[in-house]
């Protein structure tokens, strides 16, 4: 093989190789989205009668509970 076509394939590799990382990353985002559909929906609807929340529940260690202020929205 000549030198051009020894880059020219490194290229070739080099594209692939980066269109399969952006095929990764669009299913990654897709699947971001969707979770952030799940607790919205979770966010809108309320919350049924004697079921507690994990904010509102009890820890097993030293009582303590935590201290997040529940879910971030996102843009």
């Amino acid at each position: 093989m000549s030198r051009f076509e020894d880059v020219m394939q490194n290229i070739r590799e080099v594209l692939r190789a980066k269109e399969q990382q952006l095929e990764r990353l669009q299913k990654e985002i897709e699947a971001l989205r969707f979770s952030v559909r799940i607790l919205e929906e979770e966010e809108k609807t309320p919350p049924k009668i004697g079921v507690q929340s994990v904010e509102t529940m009890p820890s097993k260690d030293n009582g303590a509970r935590p201290t997040g202020t529940g879910i971030k929205h996102f843009p």
